[in-house]
């Protein structure tokens, strides 16, 4: 209930702010503005239940994955009880406000969207830099339990160009047995069909695939959706949004 009491009274001020342009040097502090003023319509980044029933399953935050300037606000949304896993991308666009970036998926992804929020890398991924191309890739692990007695964790390379590209890099099998407690590990590159690797090679598989470039500790400020409806009731939408900014890295 609190969500529709919200969006109705935002929608007009959204509607107004949509043709807000974007200058390739504006501050952070304008951007967040922006950000602000079109939560939701057709421009909007918040998910509303017109389009999805479970929009309050959705986490938020703010980044700047190709580290070009222009602010985004990424978007994702767990798997829980068989619903399915998505993840977005809305980036600021100079003279033209909102982009709603297309994904997509790289040879060994499978057609998979990765739940991100699935792992711990999901607030602290690796990024890794590659500075003949100055591309950024933001490293996350996906964690599915099949059972209680197997997962497979697999490792996936996200990017920020004209579209949102996921690319899965090697995947782990966890196994215990129900019989004896042992413990069993396989291991595979995605290249882009499952290939079995060592131990090894999975530890290396950032590497082998990023030869000659720089890696570092990432952080990721999210908010669920119950948060960001809690601060639009505050009229606080823009605090949220800083302070997930300020902690991007």
């Amino acid at each position: 209930m609190k969500l529709f009491k919200r969006i109705g009274a935002l929608l007009i001020g959204a509607l107004m702010s949509i043709g807000t342009a974007l200058a390739a040097a504006m501050p952070p502090e304008q951007q967040i503005d922006i950000l602000a003023q079109n939560i939701i319509g057709s421009n909007g980044w918040l998910v509303e239940p017109l389009y999805d029933a479970n929009c309050d399953k959705w986490y938020y935050a703010v980044t700047d994955l190709n580290h070009d300037g222009s602010l985004e606000i990424l978007k994702a949304k767990r798997g829980f009880n068989n619903d399915i896993v998505q993840l977005q991308c809305d980036e600021l666009v100079e003279g033209k406000g909102i982009r709603h970036v297309d994904i997509k998926l790289k040879d060994g992804s499978y057609n998979h969207i990765p739940d991100i929020m699935s792992g711990e890398s999901a607030k602290q991924p690796g990024v890794v830099y590659n500075p003949k191309t100055r591309e950024y890739y933001y490293i996350f692990n996906e964690v599915i339990m099949h059972s209680e007695f197997e997962s497979t964790t697999t490792l996936y390379a996200i990017s920020l160009d004209k579209t949102l590209s996921i690319e899965a890099l090697a995947s782990m099998i966890w196994r215990l047995s129900g019989y004896d407690g042992t413990v069993t590990h396989l291991f595979y590159r995605n290249n882009p069909f499952p290939e079995a690797i060592s131990q090894e090679q999975y530890k290396a598989c950032i590497k082998e695939r990023f030869p000659d470039c720089t890696e570092a500790g990432g952080q990721i400020k999210w908010y669920s959706a119950d948060e960001v409806y809690d601060y639009m009731d505050m009229d606080k939408v823009n605090q949220l949004l800083m302070e997930s900014y300020k902690e991007f890295r």
